[in-house]
């Protein structure tokens, strides 16, 4: 977590109902959540999951703020709702993680001194880079395109993980942003459609050759233009058995 630099607080900010209400209860959690945003754009390492944050957001989890408030699950909720129909930050909540992001954060913070900022949040091992490294770490992945959970590539490559675990349940977990990198590059490079891709994963899993053969993004990239071939070919195949056993039968004449 955070520990370093500091935030301005406006007394403005605690006079929403929110603070006024149990000003040291509600109150000092908005505090502590105003503090945690972050100063400037970054990468969030939150439990090895890199995740693109702007200014004014932060990374954490339900379960983290229990703990450091001393609150049930449901006083979590109701304290975050009450937030966002107050326009006071707004919160996007998947199965990992929720992200954080302070409204008015520009407003209240403002950019006067490029020296006063705050460590990009982190949670993981405690063991790992000296903080030097950390940053270089940080650097190098900036540089790269990260895909967040949500987003098409991710949520294509898990899809194409899903179906051949249907076939090999004992299927390794793989790199899943190496794979969404591989998806990427098939709409951005190849023009490939992402519904498209979806049809062709679910024949390719479908098929018993081809099951065997793809179990990769990166496979998926290189085979994709035979394995569209092969789904018209196998479609070509079906259509005409279908004519010839019309033309046996005299079923489909008029």
């Amino acid at each position: 977590m955070q520990n370093k630099g500091w935030v301005k607080l406006w007394r403005e900010q605690f006079t929403h109902e929110v603070s006024e209400r149990k000003p040291w209860c509600d109150g000092y959690a908005w505090s502590y959540l105003y503090s945690q945003a972050n100063y400037k754009p970054g990468i969030a390492n939150f439990r090895n999951q890199y995740i693109p944050i702007e200014r004014g957001q932060f990374v954490t989890s339900k379960l983290k703020l229990q703990e450091i408030f001393g609150w049930s699950k449901k006083r979590i909720n109701s304290f975050l709702t009450s937030l966002e129909v107050r326009g006071m930050s707004t919160n996007r909540t998947t199965n990992r993680f929720i992200m954080i992001t302070i409204c008015n954060y520009e407003k209240y913070q403002g950019i006067e001194d490029e020296n006063e900022t705050t460590d990009v949040t982190t949670e993981g091992p405690t063991e790992g880079p000296t903080e030097s490294q950390q940053s270089d770490t940080i650097k190098e992945v900036k540089n790269k395109r990260i895909y967040v959970e949500g987003s098409t590539e991710l949520r294509l490559a898990s899809f194409l993980l899903e179906e051949i675990q249907k076939n090999k349940p004992d299927f390794k977990q793989p790199n899943l942003q190496a794979w969404a990198k591989d998806i990427d590059l098939m709409i951005r490079r190849d023009g490939r459609v992402t519904d498209r891709i979806r049809e062709v994963i679910v024949w390719a899993q479908g098929d018993s050759f081809w099951r065997k053969n793809i179990l990769s993004t990166g496979s998926l990239r290189d085979k994709f233009d035979r394995l569209e071939l092969a789904m018209q070919e196998k479609s070509t195949q079906g259509s005409d058995r279908t004519t010839q056993y019309q033309d046996l039968t005299g079923r489909g004449s008029a």
